[in-house]
């Protein structure tokens, strides 16, 4: 039986890729290299992001040394767009679902906790989340390494959950590793940050285009 359902934020509840692709071109653009697009951002995201710009063909050693200089470019493309994305198709349904069935939700993210609370009081959906788990302001550790794995696990640890309790969902191949690695049950959403053939490759339980799909995963784990 599920007890806990945690969310990726961006891409997976919150619908900010497009978003993320003009910021990304923002930085490419400074840095004299061309304008990517959400074709070749899918195929090429990663965390931590350092991954993501050796992918693009940015020298290690100097993404490194301008890291904060990404991150600078990135946030002030982002920030004015974020208030004008929506939620993900289904995700006040699986919400209010889950709010009514009395399994907690909770968020896991490489995002900053207070923009991520801003958002969820914009949308109206704050009230339906019993946790988030994210960075903090002026934290760039995502950029070097990863660290939501650990913050998901001390929180499932802190509950007394059992692994297959938790049910892990994302749109990346990230939060599959996470759940893989400490034996929660993933859920791919396929129309985030990565591409489809990356979600299948690296073999979640389930795949689903819309948020709604979660519930039939969940209920079939009570029969």
């Amino acid at each position: 039986m599920i007890k806990l359902v945690a969310f990726d934020w961006n891409g997976t509840i919150f619908a900010d890729t497009n978003a993320v692709v003009r910021s990304e071109t923002a930085i490419l653009k400074y840095y004299g290299m061309k304008p990517t697009s959400v074709r070749e951002f899918r195929e090429y995201y990663d965390i931590p992001i350092s991954k993501y710009w050796v992918n693009m063909r940015l020298n290690l050693n100097e993404y490194h040394r301008e890291a904060r200089k990404i991150e600078e470019i990135f946030v002030k493309a982002y920030e004015p767009q974020e208030s004008l994305c929506r939620t993900r198709s289904g995700s006040r349904e699986i919400l209010n679902w889950l709010k009514k069935n009395k399994i907690p939700a909770i968020i896991f993210s490489n995002h900053t906790l207070p923009h991520i609370q801003k958002q969820l009081k914009r949308l109206g959906i704050f009230a339906l989340f019993d946790a988030i788990l994210a960075r903090e302001l002026g934290d760039i550790s995502h950029m070097h390494q990863r660290s939501k794995d650990t913050k998901l696990a001390s929180y499932v640890k802190n509950l007394k959950l059992m692994p297959k309790e938790v049910l892990a969902i994302g749109d990346t191949t990230e939060e599959i590793e996470i759940g893989k690695k400490f034996g929660y049950f993933t859920v791919a959403l396929t129309g985030g940050y990565q591409s489809t053939r990356r979600l299948v490759a690296a073999k979640p339980d389930f795949i689903i285009h819309n948020l709604k799909q979660v519930v039939p995963i969940i209920n079939n784990f009570k029969s």
